[in-house]
């Protein structure tokens, strides 16, 4: 498996040029007294911040399978595929494993042509991403 690094370079270009979607997944996880899971996101075009926020998913009272098909269905019907995906790596015994496919979920609903799995804190910095802080 290519480091983060090898992975990013690889498709630099693309990134810096095109549409990024990063889903940081564990930004919020599920909160059981209010059913509600927070996934971040952040859109990107040719390097600069256009767009991000919170992905907001009501699961009160619904199984981990049916939150998972309406986070597929959020996806679809809300983003358009980019360039690039950017999932954060979830790794090691400390993630829980619905973490982990939600994640998953994510790759599987947005389609785009490439997608770099890697630690959302450190693949901005490697890009070079300017933050526009009047986007919300």
């Amino acid at each position: 498996m290519a480091s983060d690094t090898a992975e990013f370079g690889l498709h630099r270009d693309i990134v810096l040029k095109g549409t990024v979607l990063a889903i940081d997944p564990s930004s919020g996880s599920y909160n059981r007294k209010t059913g509600q899971s927070h996934l971040g996101y952040a859109l990107f075009t040719a390097g600069e911040l256009v767009d991000s926020g919170i992905i907001e998913m009501d699961g009160k009272n619904k199984t981990i399978w049916e939150r998972l098909r309406d986070l597929h269905d959020c996806l679809v019907r809300d983003f358009t595929p980019p360039d690039v995906l950017v999932i954060e790596k979830i790794r090691g015994s400390f993630a829980h494993d619905y973490l982990k496919f939600g994640a998953a979920t994510v790759g599987i609903a947005i389609r785009a042509p490439v997608t770099l799995e890697m630690n959302i804190s450190t693949w901005k910095s490697r890009a070079g991403f300017k933050s526009n802080t009047s986007s919300t």
